[in-house]
């Protein structure tokens, strides 16, 4: 009993800063939200256009609450937010909650998958480069890498089009609705993030197999395999899964660009039909809701950093 309570205390202690950090990175994401969409002009007459006249623009901005002062505004935005009200959309007419989540199941969706497909190739070609380092394996993981963190998005989409669809015709442009119509964009988005964790993974799986641990447990007679496995991939891991939960949340802004290439109804066409229609409220919410995603993915690598290494969970309490 004794144990399991020090335990749960040592959890609590390496994860009370974790989360304090966690709020404060949400705090400023929210702020620059706010501020930064009343940086693009005043939101009423860009609701309005050019052409609205000046009685009209402060009927808008009584409307949206824009004639009182930004800290009165800023208070009012934070106290909707306590009560989970993102707000409603200025074209749709519609909750911002509504349509995000909407939306947000496909975005995950397209995200999940090109997550996996970047972790079962990245890692294997990753651990394969630094076991054979110097030799073909280890040429073409170079060569992943560099082409997959070097070539845009958006054209690589458009080539798989051309070649898959139009040319060969065997999986379908864009649009969402079976597995078929996933695969396209799916592969898109996983090549960024493929390539940088086949990168780090050579280079921390090659630096670990040099350390002296290493060479004790060969001497001792063990099997390769369990060297490699058991001993030098676990030590390797923690880079690893810092650049695999910084990838999981970069590919929500990667989805951005996949999603309008594909046409997939996901939240990152959402964002750039609110962009194009000014829709101000709809962008700010978005963005509260990718912070907050974010977020969780941080605080997940944080958790998970204290399970794969017990040193780390140790020094931080």
């Amino acid at each position: 009993m004794e144990r399991r309570a020090g335990l749960a205390m040592t959890f609590v202690r390496f994860m009370a800063p974790k989360l304090v950090g966690a709020v404060i990175t949400l705090l400023i994401a929210l702020s620059l939200a706010f501020f930064l969409a009343r940086t693009a002009g005043d939101p009423a007459r860009n609701i309005l256009g050019e052409f609205a006249t000046e009685e009209q623009v402060l009927e808008k901005q009584i409307e949206l609450g824009l004639d009182k002062p930004l800290p009165v505004q800023f208070g009012s935005y934070l106290g909707q937010l306590a009560t989970f009200d993102l707000g409603s959309s200025l074209r749709y007419s519609r909750p911002n909650w509504e349509l995000i989540l909407g939306r947000f199941p496909a975005t995950i969706q397209l995200t999940v998958a090109g997550m996996l497909i970047a972790t079962l190739i990245g890692l294997p070609l990753g651990i394969v480069a630094a076991l054979k380092e110097g030799k073909v394996w280890d040429r073409i993981s170079v060569f992943v890498a560099l082409f997959g963190q070097s070539i845009p998005l958006f054209w690589l989409g458009l080539m798989f089009i051309l070649l898959f669809a139009v040319a060969w015709g065997w999986l379908p442009a864009g649009l969402s609705g079976t597995w078929q119509h996933l695969v396209l964009p799916a592969v898109t988005l996983s090549v960024l993030p493929m390539a940088r964790i086949a990168r780090l993974t050579r280079s921390s799986l090659s630096e670990v197999l040099e350390e002296t641990y290493i060479t004790s447990a060969r001497a001792r007679g063990l099997k390769e395999r369990t060297v490699v496995f058991t001993h030098a991939i676990r030590n390797a891991a923690l880079p690893v899964v810092t650049i695999m939960g910084l990838q999981a949340g970069t590919l929500l802004s990667g989805a951005v660009t996949v999603e309008f290439v594909f046409a997939w109804p996901g939240l990152g066409t959402l964002a750039t039909q609110a962009v194009q229609f000014r829709d101000f409220s709809l962008v700010q919410a978005i963005v509260i809701v990718g912070a907050i995603t974010f977020v969780v993915i941080n605080l997940t690598v944080d958790l998970l950093y204290g399970i794969i290494d017990p040193r780390i969970r140790e020094q931080g309490s």
